[in-house]
């Protein structure tokens, strides 16, 4: 696992509590593109990391949560690209 990484954000839903018990999917929904775009910038190098999902804090809503990215790989033409793509996103344990 990744040592943790945190970002933080100052915008906050509008029901907080819903927000909060949704599933994961709906959690990674609603947390803002530049939030996850800035993460995964922190992220290593998709080509050369290994299978093994990464992990990152960011700060959302005023409430810390953590994604879980994995790498993605795409072919065009003769050229492969590894990128970061955001998977899941939880409450992490405190």
């Amino acid at each position: 696992m990744a040592p943790w990484q945190r970002v933080t954000s100052n915008t906050k839903p509008n029901d907080w509590l819903d927000w909060l018990n949704a599933t994961t999917s709906a959690m990674l929904e609603s947390i803002p593109g530049e939030i996850i775009a800035k993460a995964a910038a922190m992220l290593p190098d998709a080509a050369s990391a290994s299978d093994e999902p990464q992990y990152v804090e960011v700060r959302h809503g005023g409430h810390w949560i953590r994604i879980a990215f994995r790498r993605f790989m795409y072919t065009r033409g003769k050229m492969t690209r590894w990128v970061w793509t955001a998977a899941s996103a939880e409450k992490p344990p405190r």
